[in-house]
């Protein structure tokens, strides 16, 4: 089984709600429909507050962000992340659409492939709406 691994957004539905439907960002929306797409079976979202974060899992909204916290609450935040990511996924593949801060959380994990590493946010939404339109997503 492949799993599919994203952040998570800013833009956020306003009520508890499985983590898939709690982030509304488009950037989230179209990284989501592009892992779907390349055939992932279960989506896990790599979360400022809670972590990584099975996509079915009913969490509520929050306001915290990974960006502009000390390098180390960002590198302690990666290492829990990663443990939790391990218990969700064990040893499977994994497709990774993630920003630089949030993909420290992959760091030796086995079998993972990085799509669209190192753009900017503008950059990646587009690229990954590209995808999307074009039907190139390949399973």
């Amino acid at each position: 089984m492949k799993f599919g691994v994203l952040a998570c957004s800013k833009v956020k539905a306003p009520r508890p709600c499985p983590a898939v439907e709690l982030y509304q960002g488009r950037t989230f929306r179209a990284a989501l429909g592009v892992l779907r797409a390349r055939g992932c079976a279960r989506v896990v979202v790599l979360s400022a507050l809670y972590g990584a974060v099975d996509g079915d899992h009913v969490i509520a909204p929050y306001e915290q962000t990974l960006m502009r916290a000390p390098m180390r609450e960002r590198r302690a935040w990666a290492a829990t992340a990663r443990a939790q990511l391990g218990e969700l996924v064990g040893d499977g593949p994994l497709v990774a659409i993630l920003p630089a801060d949030y993909a420290r959380a992959l760091e030796g994990l086995p079998q993972v492939e990085r799509l669209y590493a190192g753009l900017s946010q503008g950059r990646l939404y587009a690229a990954l709406a590209a995808e999307l339109r074009s039907g190139r997503a390949v399973a």
